[in-house]
């Protein structure tokens, strides 16, 4: 299959080929319990590592964070607590409003429904070619919700979009490729139409909204 990437990734082999951002040195997985919080606030910090945006230490030690930054802005808006605990789920709105009072002069939301079948697949796709992450939200089994960040993509012999590739901060980082979740988008059938691949889990989910995270 042909593969694509998003450009400002690159992946360095000898440590288990986990995505790093060469520019800063520095990777750009957070894993639950790097920095607590939603899922929709890990992928935003992911999303921002690969625009060389934020340094991962910052992240990391979201105590000592001035609120008079750009990052410290974004924590408050994000419903940080005392403690830099983000405790509540992130939506759409939640996640605009934040970037709005933060960091609005370095990037812009393109906010996307990601249903409607393989026509906006290929538009997805394009999104990834010109180098720009995007946050995708998936719906489980029940209506639980999770946000991921898609990095990539495989197209098929005849150039069909045939998987996602994502970060998803709910799991560890993969030994054995740069992302470490699969969204099989191949013959979709159902209410949950898709395959979600991590590790040794798979699950049937619906792809939902979408915030293109674009660099101004």
């Amino acid at each position: 299959m042909a593969f694509n990437n998003v450009s400002l990734l690159t992946i360095k082999v000898e440590d288990g080929g986990f995505v790093y951002n060469e520019a800063l040195q520095e990777y750009v997985h957070l894993r639950q319990g790097d920095a607590d919080g939603a899922c929709g606030a890990y992928c935003l910090f992911m999303a921002l590592l690969v625009g060389n945006l934020i340094d991962r230490n910052i992240v990391l030690n979201l105590e000592t964070v001035d609120g008079r930054t750009r990052i410290g802005r974004l924590v408050n808006a994000l419903g940080s607590n005392g403690d830099f605990l983000i405790c509540t789920g992130l939506g759409v709105e939640d996640i605009v409003r934040a970037v709005q009072e933060s960091f609005r002069a370095c990037i812009a939301l393109d906010v996307r429904d990601a249903r409607g079948g393989s026509d906006v697949h290929i538009i997805l796709a394009e999104v990834i070619n010109n180098g720009s992450p995007f946050l995708l939200a998936l719906t489980f089994v029940g209506g639980d919700r999770h946000w991921v960040l898609v990095i990539g993509y495989e197209a098929d012999c005849d150039g069909k979009i045939a998987k996602f590739l994502v970060l998803d901060p709910s799991c560890d980082p993969s030994k054995i490729s740069p992302w470490n979740g699969i969204i099989d988008l191949r013959d979709p059938a159902g209410p949950l139409p898709y395959k979600y691949c991590t590790g040794h889990e798979v699950d049937k989910v619906a792809i939902g909204e979408v915030l293109v995270v674009n660099p101004n």
